[in-house]
């Protein structure tokens, strides 16, 4: 938190919020990853397959 205060001072930038789903964004397999280890922790068994196209 000091490192950001230091850099928008330093700089005369704001604070911009990168918003809640940054890191789902940033890295969608790894959250993929996280929340079938969470489904099958939880006693399901999980079938992923990729969505396809509606149109």
């Amino acid at each position: 938190m000091l490192t950001a205060a230091y850099h928008m001072l330093s700089n005369g930038t704001f604070y911009q919020d990168p918003g809640a789903d940054h890191f789902d964004k940033r890295n969608p397999e790894k959250q993929l990853n996280r929340l079938l280890k969470r489904i099958t922790d939880l006693g399901f068994d999980v079938e992923i397959r990729p969505r396809t196209a509606t149109a």
